[in-house]
């Protein structure tokens, strides 16, 4: 260890990590939940399809609120992978009501 009074050398490089927190992570796993709660995708804990119409509208709010809180603050491919989440489970929603 130096220490000659310079900056300590940056910590190692770990490798990369499957579980990078990525805004494209935290709002695909928010549809994904919506299109479980559809019944469009089985339950991964039971691989059984089921409708569950309030927590599909949940998770859709929570896509809206997202959307609207990072209004101007998304790159582009954040901002129109967000709208065509949103869509998507919007459609689908409509068809299950």
């Amino acid at each position: 260890m130096n220490h000659s009074g310079s900056t300590p050398p940056p910590p190692p490089q770990s490798p990369a990590s499957p579980f990078e927190a990525q805004f494209s992570a935290l709002i695909t796993g928010l549809a994904t939940q919506a299109l479980i709660a559809l019944g469009e995708l089985p339950d991964p804990t039971t691989q059984t399809k089921q409708i569950n119409i309030p927590m599909a509208r949940f998770n859709i709010d929570l896509l809206i609120i997202l959307q609207q809180k990072t209004k101007n603050n998304l790159d582009s491919h954040e901002k129109d992978l967000l709208q065509f989440l949103i869509q998507d489970v919007q459609n689908k929603f409509l068809t299950k009501g």
